[in-house]
C-alpha cells in the first residue's frame, strides 16, 4: 500500500489485511464507499416511536417522499426527506429554508407543516398525505384548465 493511500479492508487474525466485508452494524465513521442502511430503513428505524413509514412515494432531484402513519394521531402523513449525498454537498441550508418557509404559510390549498427534524442524520418534514390526481396528471388529462379552476 502506498503512503497516503487509505486502507478500507480490515486486518486478518494472521495480521495480513483482507477484503472489507459488510456487517450488520456499520462503524461510527464509515468510509463513502462503505454500505450503509438505504434511507428509508435508516428513517424507518429513527422515526419508529412517532412514524410508521411504511413505503415510497415519490422522489425529485432534492428529496424524496415516504407514505407513513403518525402513532401519535392515527393519521396517515408524507414525510419528506432531503436526499443525503444533497444534504452533505449543500449542507441542507436550502432545504432547511424550504422548511422554514413552509412552517409559514397558511393557505387553504397549501398543506401545512406537522413536523420537522433529524433523523440518523437526515432532514426531514412531515406533511398532510393527499391522495388524489396530480396536477400534471390533470393538465395530461384535460389539456388545458378553465381560468377559474386554474386560479
Amino acid at each position: 500500500m502506498a503512503d497516503g493511500e487509505i486502507y478500507r479492508g480490515r486486518a486478518g487474525v494472521d495480521g495480513t489485511r483482507s477484503p472489507w466485508r459488510p456487517t450488520l452494524f456499520p462503524p461510527l465513521f464509515p468510509a463513502r464507499n462503505v454500505p450503509l442502511l438505504n434511507i428509508r430503513e435508516r428513517l424507518t428505524v429513527s422515526l419508529a416511536d412517532r412514524y410508521r413509514v411504511e413505503g415510497e412515494i415519490g422522489a425529485g432531484g432534492m428529496a424524496t417522499l415516504y407514505l407513513s402513519h403518525d402513532l401519535r394521531h392515527d393519521r396517515e402523513v408524507a414525510i419528506k426527506v432531503l436526499h443525503p449525498d444533497l444534504g452533505a454537498a449543500l449542507g441542507g441550508e436550502r432545504f432547511l429554508s424550504e422548511i422554514r418557509t413552509t412552517a409559514r404559510l397558511q393557505h387553504p390549498h397549501i398543506l401545512p407543516l406537522l413536523d420537522s427534524g433529524e433523523a440518523d442524520t437526515l432532514l426531514y418534514y412531515v406533511m398532510p398525505l393527499r391522495t388524489g390526481e396530480t396536477l400534471r396528471g390533470r393538465i395530461e388529462r384535460e389539456r388545458q384548465l378553465a381560468i377559474a379552476t386554474a386560479v
